[in-house]
């Protein structure tokens, strides 16, 4: 059963699916045959894709999903996502299994005024910080947070003058939605283990850090899959207020591969005389 499937920017199915003029059945059966594909890279590095459910789906009862917010105009260094990261690490357990995602916060369309009151509107602040600019805020995203791993990445954050706050992000907003076409999915924490991508053209009996975070220094190991199949199989996907036309075709032809366009479905309102 595939998870999760990411066709946000994805060239590889729309030049596959156009190349060959594919049918609906015949795109369903390339995503199948490449879902194989992704699980017998997983298997060879010793990780069950069934075991990564927990970091592809949804929020879970009794977890969530966080974005934790610093200033990078506060740290002094270029490489601030280093820092920051330098700064959670330790805070992860060995045990838990959730996604990371991280980036600046984009929001180049939408006035100034406004994404400062949608970077605000949420936020559980701990420091002071002076708006600038969206951009100036990295983020690093975190779903299927128990309330006990929560409280260690506070914890270990929160004397820090350039962690700004968190944001819960397990139910929708304005800002989940600006941060599902913001940040990039930087791998999987499965247990003691992150899960990263390296290039296509990079032999797969390899396990290699191309972001540079300090994962070893802090007690996790490193595996590493094809990006072109991490990307579509792998990356979590988050919630967004409205859906990519593309994306969700795609999707849906994973599983249903005679529908045309999920926009052109058919809707029959069903009557009840009382609804639970």
């Amino acid at each position: 059963m595939i998870f999760t499937l990411d066709a946000r920017g994805n060239v590889l199915l729309p030049v596959i699916v156009n190349t060959f003029n594919l049918t609906n059945d015949q795109c369903a059966k390339v995503i199948l045959s490449e879902f194989v594909e992704l699980k017998k890279k997983l298997q060879a590095k010793g990780i069950e894709y069934s075991k990564l459910k927990l970091a592809l789906t949804p929020v879970h009862k009794d977890k969530k999903e966080v974005a934790f917010i610093f200033d990078s105009t506060l740290i002094q260094s270029n490489w601030y996502g280093n820092v920051a990261f330098q700064s959670i690490l330790p805070a992860l357990n060995k045990e838990s299994t959730y996604s990371v995602l991280c980036g600046d916060i984009i929001a180049d369309t939408i006035p100034l005024g406004i994404s400062e009151e949608i970077v605000f509107e949420n936020l559980v602040q701990f420091h002071s910080t002076i708006f600038k600019h969206p951009t100036q805020y990295y983020v690093i995203y975190i779903n299927n947070l128990s309330n006990a791993q929560f409280e260690a990445i506070i914890d270990a954050l929160s004397n820090l003058a350039f962690f700004v706050g968190y944001v819960n992000m397990t139910f929708s907003s304005r800002l989940k939605t600006i941060l599902a076409y913001s940040l990039v999915n930087l791998g999987i924490k499965y247990k003691d283990t992150m899960i990263l991508q390296h290039e296509a053209d990079r032999d797969d009996a390899e396990n290699v850090n191309n972001c540079g975070y300090d994962f070893e220094d802090f007690g996790f190991s490193v595996k590493s899959i094809n990006d072109m199949y991490f990307g579509l199989f792998l990356s979590y996907k988050i919630e967004a207020l409205f859906a990519d036309p593309e994306d969700l075709k795609y999707s849906m032809n994973a599983i249903y591969s005679n529908i045309t366009s999920a926009f052109e479905l058919p809707v029959s309102a069903l009557r009840r005389s009382c609804y639970i």
